[in-house]
């Protein structure tokens, strides 16, 4: 995947993520560093977006993350 496609992946992403601007950061961050390691790219938008929520899932379930959400 090219830096441009990441780019336009990012903005669109960013556009409809359901967060604030430091998890959505922290989430863009750590699917950077999981699409290393994928065997496979993301074909769809659609596919970056339900990476993304899976990390920012993760991340606000997390006791040890900043993100956490207590209660």
């Amino acid at each position: 995947m090219t830096k441009k496609e990441l780019s336009v992946y990012r903005a669109a992403a960013r556009s409809t993520f359901d967060g604030s601007d430091d998890l959505f950061r922290a989430c863009w961050r750590q699917y950077l560093q999981d699409l290393r390691g994928a065997i496979d790219s993301p074909r769809s938008q659609n596919d970056v977006d339900e990476w993304l929520d899976a990390i920012a899932i993760d991340l606000v379930n997390d006791s040890g993350s900043r993100f956490y959400i207590y209660g």
